[in-house]
């Protein structure tokens, strides 16, 4: 859950600098810094719905599922966003990160001064695409187990929050990469960027938060039920309970 909420604490911060004057710091913030908050927010996703599969798909009778303590979650996630912090290096290594001013004379008006226009330099496209499949791949899997895990005990209800958040997230980036590679106008790629990180983390922190915040402002006696069955050391008892 804190890797959750640093990673969408991250897609707003990241914001400004899609709005600042490129420069290298601005360019270079803006390249590993949007593949670092958008991954953080998945991976900590498909790890949490990896594991709640674990824990209620074991077959009755069987030992208690490996490595599903948070010191595990974390591990996992931190390896997933790696593997993709790795392929954003090899980006930055292979195309730096610098700004470049580029002369434009407007083309509806010869008789007008040209201006500068400052833009970053833009990444490779293989790695770009390889960087996407390496998302859209975990955002596959973790849909799919949302669709499996959604049926789970009701009272369990952190399952649904997880579901929906993985759902508004597939959504976006659905929506992103048709619209991305759809233009060729680098001021519009960049505000499509900008727009599904932040509305990214909007949908994660709706489904995810509200409706626990919800809870403990109307129902607060409710709430003390659910955290009393949401707590990780008591959902393998609880499945227990409700198999015999």
């Amino acid at each position: 859950m804190v890797l959750l909420l640093i990673g969408i604490t991250l897609c707003f911060l990241i914001i400004p600098f899609f709005i600042a004057k490129p420069s290298l710091t601005i360019c270079l913030f803006q390249r590993a810094g949007t593949w670092l908050c958008f991954s953080l927010i998945l991976c900590a996703l498909f790890v949490k719905l990896v594991r709640i599969a674990r824990i209620f798909l074991r077959k009755k009778g069987s030992a208690r599922p490996r490595f599903i303590e948070p010191k595990y979650q974390i591990l996992f996630t931190f390896l997933l966003v790696g593997g993709l912090m790795l392929l954003v290096i090899i980006s930055l290594i292979d195309v730096h990160p610098e700004a470049t001013k580029e002369l434009v004379l407007d083309s509806k008006d010869t008789d007008d001064f040209p201006y500068f226009v400052v833009t970053c330099d833009a990444p490779n496209t293989a790695l770009i695409v390889i960087q996407m499949l390496y998302l859209t791949v975990l955002l596959i899997v973790s849909n799919a187990l949302a669709v499996l895990t959604i049926r789970f005990p009701a009272n369990f209800n952190e399952v649904k929050y997880i579901a929906f958040s993985t759902f508004s997230i597939g959504v976006i980036w659905i929506a992103y990469v048709v619209i991305y590679f759809a233009t060729d106008d680098r001021e519009l790629q960049t505000a499509i960027i900008a727009f599904a990180i932040q509305m990214s983390a909007i949908g994660v922190l709706v489904c995810m938060f509200c409706p626990r915040i919800f809870i403990m402002i109307v129902w607060p006696n409710k709430n003390k039920n659910e955290m009393s069955v949401s707590k990780p050391t008591d959902i393998l008892s609880s499945l227990s309970a409700n198999r015999k």
